[in-house]
Order: structure tokens, then C-alpha cells, then sequence
């Protein structure tokens, strides 16, 4: 996970499930990442509030790369979304799953870190369209992966026309929502190939990423958009959206939010 931001008591809504799903993945750590400046703020409840679910703090430098080409005054969500670079940096794991905040575990994810294990970088697309939700990602965490993010977002500008470092919006017919923060710079970056990016990887001495996208129904569940019909709600293991109980046929959560 990470948060950006004045932290508040209410920042982990489903922090029980997390747990117990850590539990199942043969008692993973769970890991929260925040600027430095983020977590000094922290209060002695919220503080508890992390010793009582044996969440591990990473405190990190900075929430968007340093001296970023593309970066955006005022309200973008690049701050939300880039501080999670830091994740494929992590080294002395096997395998990493990055969730955000707002997801409800409903199952065991051990299949997703087992295939993550192996080499491979898991995504899912999201749920209103868009080619890849940022909102979570699994691999085996690798320095160069960090450090080719890191120099792809130094060099690479963002249009609405040609994305990021000028790598395309295809399969997309173009922009999708986030395209021009996380979204799209996460596809540019490890599903394009050439370019950019390529120049970007092998900076880090890296030549390739091994990706792939995984069912989004099942491990990233984002209202039932391209879902199979009539899905069997009880095969979804990861809920994220939508985060309050709809009246239209969707899979919900399956309990109250910490409040």
C-alpha cells in the first residue's frame, strides 16, 4: 500500500481483510509506503492503529521522481500514483502485490504472488475501459525495474496525443482515464515496446519486462464491465470497486469498512 498525504484514522477501510489474506500467503508482510514528511504526522492512535495490524512503515524521499519531465502543478493525481514506483524496488521479497487502500480481500491472492514469483509483472485492466489500473500490480521486485521508472519519467514527456515519452495509446483507440498519471505511464513503460521505454530499460541494464494482465474479474474486481455474465461473485478474490452496495447487479463487498 501507500498514502500520500495528512494521514487520518480511517485510511485503511479494509485493513482486516488484508490481513487475513496476508495470513493465507504464508503470513506476508503488509507494508505501508508514505513520505517521511507524511508519517511524522502520524498520531499515536493511528500509530497503534498500525502496531495492532503488524504493518511495516516505508518511509520513502519523495512521492514523484525528482526533476520529472512530465510533472503536473496542482491537482493531478501523479503524487497518488507515483509514490508506488518505490514498490518495484523492494528487494528481499520473492514477490510483491501492491493494493490500494480501498480493496476488500475476499479470497486467497497466494496464486498471484506465486506467479509473480517467477519473473512475471501482473496487472489487470480497470473497470471503466482503460487498458491497466494502477491500483494494483504484482512482481519480483528487481532495483533496475525501480531505477528504469525513475529515468523513463526523467526523459519522458506526456501528451494527450502520444502518451508517455511518446510510446501510443495502442491497443487503446487513445487517452483513458489516468493516462496521464500512473495508467498510462505504467503501459508505456512495461506493455510497449521500442522507444522510450526500451531506452529507458535498458538504462537500468535491463533488455526486457516479462508482463502480462491477469483476469480483472477475478483479482481486481471493477464492477462487472467485459466481466463474464452472470458471474459467480464467489470466484472474485480481490474486490475493488464499487465501494458502496449498488442496487444494480454487481459483486459487492462482503463487509462494513473499518470506520
Amino acid at each position: 500500500m501507500t498514502y500520500v498525504g495528512q494521514p487520518h484514522d480511517k485510511m485503511l477501510p479494509y485493513i482486516r481483510s488484508m490481513q487475513a489474506a496476508a495470513a493465507m500467503a504464508n503470513n506476508a508482510d503488509i507494508v505501508m509506503a508514505m513520505r517521511k514528511s507524511d508519517s511524522e504526522q502520524m498520531t499515536q492512535n493511528q500509530k497503534e492503529l498500525f502496531r495492532n495490524h503488524s504493518i511495516k512503515l516505508l518511509d520513502v524521499d519523495w512521492d514523484t521522481p525528482p526533476k520529472m519531465k512530465a510533472y503536473q502543478e496542482g491537482a493531478w493525481c501523479g503524487h497518488q500514483d507515483f509514490i508506488r514506483l518505490h514498490v518495484l524496488g523492494m528487494e528481499g521479497y520473492d514477490a510483491v502485490a501492491y493494493y490500494d487502500t480501498d480493496v476488500e480481500f475476499q479470497g486467497d491472492i497466494t496464486p498471484v504472488l506465486r506467479c509473480a514469483a517467477s519473473g512475471k509483472f501482473l496487472t489487470t485492466n480497470g473497470g471503466l475501459g482503460e487498458l491497466l489500473n494502477v491500483g494494483f500490480f504484482a512482481l519480483r521486485p528487481d532495483k533496475r525495474l525501480f531505477q528504469a521508472a525513475v529515468n523513463f519519467a526523467l526523459h519522458a514527456n506526456f501528451s494527450m496525443n502520444t502518451s508517455w515519452g511518446e510510446m501510443g495509446w495502442t491497443p487503446a483507440g487513445g487517452y483513458f482515464v489516468g493516462g496521464e498519471c500512473g495508467q498510462g505511464f505504467w503501459y508505456a513503460l512495461f506493455y510497449k515496446f521500442g522507444g522510450s521505454a526500451q531506452q529507458a530499460l535498458q538504462s537500468a541494464g535491463l533488455s526486457v519486462v516479462d508482463s502480462a494482465q491477469i483476469d480483472r474479474c477475478m483479482w481486481n474486481y471493477q464492477t462487472s464491465f467485459q466481466c463474464k455474465e452472470h458471474l459467480d461473485c464467489s470466484r472474485v478474490r480481490v474486490h475493488h470497486k464499487p465501494a458502496i452496495k449498488t442496487e444494480w447487479k454487481e459483486c459487492q463487498k462482503l463487509e462494513p469498512s473499518v470506520r
